[in-house]
């Protein structure tokens, strides 16, 4: 593929995933597809969002979140690859003891990194085990007159793939640890602060990896952590 196609592809992309999704935080494991061999390169475009989630609090508060991101990856040895994120995403919070309910923190910053590793390959019959663990960041600098909020998340995940001609579907669960620290202003004063975390820290993970010619990975992967999460993610391996 020359790089005017890929240039042309990418940006097809993008147009596909600017589409806003109704969401909160979601965040891809990553394909197994995407464990680098040493000193191989990765760059990809991600989107994601998830119908609902909830998180600890007396009004059954929902957090949201949905993004868009950049991925730009790297392969340390064949066996572990290192990940660095970045993007935007727009935040709110539902919360039954606020007075107006929900509450919007609009476009922010996004960051993220990931080590990803390749614990096992069968190599006769196409299985593999791998590992993940990320750290991903969403805020925004000072806004006198606005609401502010700042997600930070650790996950640590395990997935086993099997091989499928061009199709790698994959399984496992996944680890979430969530702190959303919330801002409410009003006439440029805080009116109300606070902090939210998960309800549930563990669930399922499935998804699965489809290779387009020699070099592009079109990932889709869904989660379910008290809430069903999506995410759709295209990456260029070279």
């Amino acid at each position: 593929m020359s790089q005017a196609q890929h240039f042309l592809f990418l940006n097809l992309v993008v147009v596909c995933m600017l589409a806003p999704l109704p969401a909160t935080m979601a965040d891809p494991i990553g394909s197994p597809a995407s464990s680098l061999r040493k000193g191989q390169w990765m760059f990809g475009l991600g989107s994601g969002g998830v119908l609902g989630r909830g998180a600890k609090g007396a009004g059954d508060p929902e957090e949201g979140l949905y993004y868009i991101e950049h991925v730009r990856g790297y392969g340390l040895t064949d066996w572990l690859s290192l990940y660095g994120k970045v993007g935007w995403a727009y935040l709110r919070v539902t919360d039954g003891t606020s007075a107006s309910g929900a509450h919007d923190f609009g476009s922010n910053l996004r960051l993220g990194a990931q080590l990803k590793t390749r614990l096992w390959h069968h190599a006769k019959h196409q299985w593999e085990w791998n590992g993940s663990v990320q750290y991903l960041w969403v805020g925004a600098p000072h806004r006198r007159d606005k609401n502010q909020g700042r997600w930070q998340e650790w996950q640590v995940a395990t997935t086993t793939a099997k091989s499928l001609g061009r199709l790698k579907p994959y399984a496992g669960i996944k680890c979430s640890l969530v702190n959303f620290d919330v801002k409410l202003r009003k006439a440029g004063e805080t009116v109300q602060r606070g902090t939210y975390k998960q309800d549930a820290w563990l669930g399922p993970v499935l998804g699965a990896d489809y290779l387009v010619g020699e070099d592009i990975i079109v990932n889709v992967e869904s989660a379910y952590l008290d809430g069903a999460e999506v995410t759709v993610a295209v990456a260029h391996a070279f």
